[in-house]
Formats: C-alpha cells, sequence, structure tokens
C-alpha cells in the first residue's frame, strides 16, 4: 500500500514539474514529441501533449471511434445475465421440488404402493453394491508375507530351478 502511494506521489510530481516549466498558465498545451509515447498511448492519441476537459475528450474520442453497437452490448452484458437468470431459476426451481417430494414423503402424503416401489428400488441398488463388493476377495485373516519371508521363498524357486537335471534339460533343449 506505501509502495503503491508513493509510487502515485512520484507520477504526479512529475506531471506538475512538466506543467509548471512548460507554461504559466492552466490548459495550454503542453509540448509533445513526435515519436513519444506515454504509457503505451501513442502522441497522436486525442488526450496526450494537451490539458483537455473530460466532455471535450469523449467528444474527440466519439468522433473518432464508432460507438458499440447494441448486438455488441447485448452479447457483452445482456447474454451472461440471462444465462446467470436462466441458471438461477432452474437450481432453485429444482431444489425446491426436491424439498416438496421430502416433505411429502415424510408426511406419508405419497401413496404407499409408491413408497413401497422406491424402497425396493433402493435396496435392489444397495445389495447390488454389497454383492459386487462381496465379489472381490477381502479376506482380513491372510497372513502379510514378511519381507524375509518373500526372499527366502524366491531364493526356494531360484534353487528348485537351477537344479542339476533341469540345467541339464534346458541345455539340452538347447542343442536341439
Amino acid at each position: 500500500m506505501v509502495n503503491k502511494s508513493a509510487r502515485t506521489l512520484r507520477r504526479m510530481s512529475s506531471r506538475l514539474r512538466r506543467f509548471s516549466s512548460s507554461s504559466s498558465s492552466p490548459g495550454t498545451a503542453l509540448p509533445k514529441s513526435e515519436n513519444s509515447t506515454t504509457r503505451g498511448i501513442p502522441a497522436s492519441h486525442p488526450g496526450v501533449g494537451s490539458f483537455v476537459s473530460r466532455s471535450e475528450y469523449l467528444k474527440r474520442k466519439g468522433s473518432t471511434q464508432q460507438q458499440a453497437s447494441g448486438n455488441q452490448l447485448f452479447i457483452r452484458a445482456g447474454l451472461p445475465f440471462v444465462l446467470f437468470t436462466v441458471g438461477a431459476l432452474w437450481v432453485v426451481s429444482s431444489a425446491i421440488d426436491g424439498k416438496l417430494k421430502e416433505r411429502a414423503a415424510s408426511r406419508r402424503e405419497v401413496s404407499l404402493s409408491e413408497r413401497q416401489a422406491l424402497m425396493e428400488e433402493e435396496h435392489d441398488d444397495m445389495m447390488q453394491r454389497l454383492n459386487k463388493a462381496a465379489k472381490t476377495d477381502f479376506d482380513n485373516t491372510k497372513r502379510i508375507e514378511r519381507p524375509e519371508d518373500i526372499l527366502a521363498r524366491r531364493k526356494a524357486e531360484r534353487e528348485k530351478r537351477n537344479a542339476w537335471h533341469r540345467r541339464l534339460w534346458r541345455w539340452v533343449k538347447q542343442e536341439e
């Protein structure tokens, strides 16, 4: 915050120095160079190098640039507003509809056959989920192999694979 205000003060003081050095009467034009730009604004811009009132600046700006047409304004401002309004209407209506259904179910205003059908459907769905979970092999009593046991098992497999009669048979197969 302090840095920003210091920067603003420096900018204002440099502008005042330029104004006071160029002319003593207010409202006269400041010298502008042919190739100079002010913060990326070209020297040909209507507000660079001269002090003009805001209304005069807007008149000049309006004469050089055309105003946005109604279609562009609708696309930039109206369309997002309409989409937001329609989306909000849909969200609120679906929320209220769900709340009314819940209230009717809790007060048993829904017929028993409808309610029973809904309960059976939910029951079937939950049973499918449970059966799906039960199909996976989940045994809580399995012993977890320790790293030493894994190494011992691999060593036994290696020794079995490299027994002399098996090595001999592999050698014979390679010769053929």
